[in-house]
């Protein structure tokens, strides 16, 4: 039978693809707009990477986050690091 993440799907990861941590390499950091044609829009910043299709949304703790461990505010720096992810 399906786990009811697998009957979800989604192009970010979630929870049940990251398990107890993974390691992967920053790819790219990309501003996405949903909803675009409604008053509902709302834009997020995607952190996409080496070893997955899917992005991750990022928050305000991520992007910080992000930030201390790449050593850098300027996105452009983060493109190559390795991070771990996890679920907290």
């Amino acid at each position: 039978m399906p786990r009811t993440s697998d009957m979800i799907p989604s192009r970010f990861l979630k929870k049940g693809d990251i398990g107890p941590g993974i390691l992967v390499t920053i790819k790219d950091v990309e501003l996405v707009t949903f909803k675009e044609d409604t008053a509902d829009a709302e834009s997020r910043w995607i952190l996409h990477f080496k070893e997955s299709e899917k992005g991750l949304s990022l928050n305000k703790t991520n992007i910080l986050l992000l930030e201390t461990i790449c050593g850098s505010d300027n996105t452009d720096d983060w493109i190559g690091k390795s991070v771990v992810l996890y679920w907290d």
